[in-house]
């Protein structure tokens, strides 16, 4: 059984699957301090997973990369109340749902 699922059909009770709520919003990085966004890119430069390639990058080069990716619109601040996390995703990637 489903929390929060269930609802009656006749006189038998019925359960469906729970569909994802997303508690989700975009961040405009103009908003943010920029001392809580240069945490924010220095952070995700530094997630694994986020290697470039065999040549080391430094971090100063990630973070303007991904700052400049912020004002081209390319990468957007992608926050989840649910999950209490933040991200950098792609912005094409939302009008595909993410």
């Amino acid at each position: 059984m489903f929390f929060g699922t269930d609802y009656w059909l006749g006189a038998r009770c019925w359960s469906r699957p729970p569909r994802p709520i997303c508690f989700c919003m975009l961040i405009p990085f103009e908003q943010l301090n920029p001392a809580t966004l240069q945490s924010l890119l220095e952070e995700y430069a530094t997630r694994e997973g986020t290697e470039y390639g065999e040549r080391e990058v430094a971090l100063s080069e990630k973070v303007s990369s991904l700052r400049r990716q912020l004002q081209s619109g390319e990468v957007v601040i992608w926050f989840d109340a649910g999950e209490a996390s933040v991200n950098l995703v792609l912005a094409r990637d939302l009008s595909q749902g993410v």
